[in-house]
């Protein structure tokens, strides 16, 4: 083969290697509503060591279509957030009960952003708590996406502690 088709090749295969090597811009978890520590309770641990990004941090849930009574109020979701020095943070978001979307027949999903564009107060890996008021039946689980913002877009929140 000619030098410059190998030099080319060996290029587009170290471009692959690095790419293929670089962290995650999304991270997520789910957890079942059966697999929770208690009804209600489900509890994550969030990767918040990059300083050089913003992150973006959404909850979703998936329920059983079935009990579509238990739709009508909104979910009372109080966030319990500890810093990896131990300082606490927390606070009660509701869930929309009419952002939940159809997906298939017997079941419905809700996707919801908490945070955009935020900067931890600390750098590390933070552990979240979220539980549901009242605990709901009908929700089969809780999980989150973590977004990394690495081009600096979205609003730059700190989250201060009490």
């Amino acid at each position: 083969m000619n030098r410059s088709v190998v030099a080319c090749l060996a290029g587009l295969a170290a471009v692959f290697m690095v790419s293929s090597c670089a962290e995650p811009l999304i991270e997520s978890g789910y957890v079942r509503s059966g697999d929770a520590p208690a009804p209600g309770r489900y509890v994550f641990e969030l990767d918040l060591t990059d300083s050089l990004s913003t992150y973006t941090l959404s909850f979703y849930s998936v329920a059983d279509r079935e009990d579509s009574s238990c739709f009508a109020p909104d979910i009372s979701l109080e966030i319990s957030l500890l810093s990896p020095s131990g300082r606490k943070f927390g606070e009660t978001v509701a869930l929309p009960s009419d952002r939940w979307r159809t997906e298939g027949k017997m079941q419905a999903v809700l996707r919801e952003v908490y945070r955009d564009g935020f900067v931890p107060s600390e750098y590390g890996v933070w552990t979240m708590e979220l539980n549901v008021r009242p605990a709901c039946e009908f929700l089969c689980g809780m999980g989150y996406e973590l977004k990394r913002n690495r081009n600096g877009k979205g609003q730059t929140q700190k989250i201060q502690g009490k």
